[in-house]
């Protein structure tokens, strides 16, 4: 398989050869950064309002003391969908005066 050239692309590739099944469905979680619980939970209540499908999880990060929100979103793991999520997501945060931190799949064993 080949990937553009960029960090997703590059992450792709990755678990590409690791031997995980991109062309099957997968919980890709996008993580995002807060300072306060309260800016968290505002972007929680977009993220629901938009797609009530896409699962939340806030966790309190107490050696940063801050805010870790993963939102999960269970699709194929394709360059471009992932992208736009990423941006999506990124860009809520932004509003919430949050902070992107990428994306990943938690493989079960």
């Amino acid at each position: 398989m080949k990937f553009p050239k960029d960090e997703n692309g590059s992450l792709l590739q990755e678990m590409h050869d690791a031997g995980i099944d991109l062309s099957q469905p997968l919980d890709v979680e996008f993580f995002t950064l807060f300072k306060t619980k309260k800016n968290a939970e505002a972007m929680i209540a977009e993220v629901i309002a938009s797609d009530a499908s896409i699962k939340t999880i806030l966790e309190q990060n107490e050696i940063h003391d801050d805010w870790d929100l993963c939102c999960i979103i269970n699709m194929i793991p394709a360059h471009h969908q992932i992208t736009l999520r990423e941006a999506f997501f990124e860009k809520l945060a932004e509003k919430h005066h949050g902070d992107g931190d990428g994306w990943g799949v938690t493989q079960e064993e």
